[in-house]
């Protein structure tokens, strides 16, 4: 397969809360032991994805929407390959 332009067309963002009860201070629960995280896929203009994912803190929900409304704009339509100018120029782009 030819990769000469995996343009990202998509992001899909998951906000996850586990069931299962940590104690408070493990990991990045939150005070009710619940255990945050976001799920990310990257979908490119060949239907090739990439998927991640990171804890989100104390509440995934928020999390979810601050990534969606500024992240996800900046890597639509860039080059998946291009992920080390990417890693960079996202230090400036919405300051």
């Amino acid at each position: 397969m030819e990769c000469s332009n995996l343009e990202i067309q998509d992001i899909e963002i998951r906000a996850c809360c586990s069931e299962s009860h940590l104690e408070e201070g493990s990991f990045r629960s939150d005070s009710s032991g619940s255990l945050n995280f976001l799920f990310l896929t990257a979908t490119t203009s060949e239907g090739l994805q990439a998927s991640c994912f990171g804890f989100a803190g104390k509440n995934a929900l928020a999390a979810e929407e601050m990534i969606s409304s500024s992240p996800k704009a900046f890597f639509i339509g860039r080059s998946a390959l291009d992920r080390e100018m990417a890693w960079h120029q996202s230090w400036t782009w919405d300051r």
